[in-house]
Order: structure tokens, then sequence, then C-alpha cells
């Protein structure tokens, strides 16, 4: 019903088996304007529970910035198969979103700009952000100059600065389910294992007048 959002189960690994995800295939991911497009595809692939999956750090920039090889045209794939191990319940609705504004053990982490999140911008809707959510917008996980993600040090850094405890369940959102998928695509290799994804998030979060919003002081 939104832009992106992920398709039923079976319908999901019928589709990826017929693009040629499964074995014997090691598949690896990458981006041309932006990580965050990449990691989305990983976590579909991993909540289907196919896992031999990999990213390619930097993208499509990268691999040129480095003088490797590159093609043109079309590479197609035969129809692959998987037995998948128990799907991850990763993608989440705005039910669970909305209970884990009252949970303690429960962070909201909004991966948008700041402008979007204290209500600057309207780009969803009505301004704002999902009540109680802290923002940490995906972009701060990346090298600015390489468009890599930075060194697990760094990244670990960013994430206490903004006491974001690896023992809470972290429900990550942004406007529709893409950029989320870098924080919790960090998050995991940093070994944080309560991880889950507002899939449609403010894309369905902000035209639901039901729905509360929150907004930022504006300070000079």
């Amino acid at each position: 019903p939104y832009k992106f959002t992920i398709l039923k189960m079976q319908d999901l690994i019928d589709r990826l088996k017929h693009l040629g995800i499964g074995h014997p295939y090691h598949i690896v991911l990458y981006a041309r304007n932006g990580l965050q497009w990449a990691t989305r595809v990983w976590w579909i692939i991993r909540s289907a529970g196919f896992q031999n999956v990999s990213i390619l750090d930097g993208g499509f920039t990268e691999w040129c910035h480095l003088g490797l090889p590159v093609e043109t045209g079309e590479n197609r794939f035969s129809r692959a198969q998987f037995e998948p191990k128990k799907p991850l319940p990763l993608f989440v609705g705005k039910k669970s979103v909305f209970d884990g504004m009252e949970n303690d053990n429960t962070i909201l982490l909004n991966a948008l700009t700041s402008d979007i999140h204290s209500g600057q911008s309207g780009r969803y809707g009505r301004p704002g952000h999902i009540p109680t959510s802290q923002n940490i917008p995906f972009h701060e996980f990346l090298d600015p100059d390489s468009g890599k993600l930075k060194h697990p040090s760094e990244a670990q850094a960013i994430l206490s600065g903004n006491e974001i405890n690896a023992d809470a369940l972290i429900v990550n959102y942004c406007g529709g389910g893409i950029a989320a998928t870098l924080n919790a695509f960090v998050m995991m290799q940093l070994g944080y294992q309560q991880l889950e994804i507002y899939d449609n998030s403010m894309s369905e979060w902000a035209i639901d007048e039901t729905l509360p919003i929150a907004t930022c002081p504006v300070t000079n």
C-alpha cells in the first residue's frame, strides 16, 4: 500500500528465488546513490531466511574509485533455491511502534535528517517525528568523502553518545523503511541483537491523523 512496503513472505521468497537469490550463490549487493539501498535489500533477503549475502562497502562509487573493471549490459541468473531458515521477524507495523512509545525497554530511532525530525520539514505530511523517538541521521554512520561505513569504533561512539542501549529493543524508522535499514545494519554488525524496522515509517505515520506526532523547539 506504500511505495516500499515489503511483500508477503511467501511471495517475497518466490520472487527472490526467481531472480537467482539462493544456493549456490553468495549474493553481494551494491548501490550507486547511497549505501542505504543496498542495506534495504540485505535486510529483505535476510528476513526471508537466506543468509549468504554481503554488502560492497562504498558501493559502485568506491569500486570505480579503485579502478576495478566494469561492464555494460544485463546479467540474468537461473532460478535458485534455498530452504528458508527461521525468517527474522524484523519488519513491523504501526501498532508495534505505537506500543513501543510506552515501553521503557524500547528505543524508537529515527534515521531521517535532523530538519525532518525536528519538524522544520514536512516532507512526509505532518511535520515532526514519532513521540519519544531519538534521532541519528543515517548519514552519520558514513564517511562523507568515500560513502563507506565509518570504522566500528566511530559507529559505536555515535550510538553510545546517544545512549542507544544494546539491551533495549531498538525500533528503527525513517521515511519509507530505507534509511532505517542502514542504522539497523550498522548496529547488527556491532552485536546489537534486538532490532526492528518500521517498514512504512513516516510515509504511513505522518498521514494518519489518529497517530500522535511531536516536534522539537527551534534553537538559534
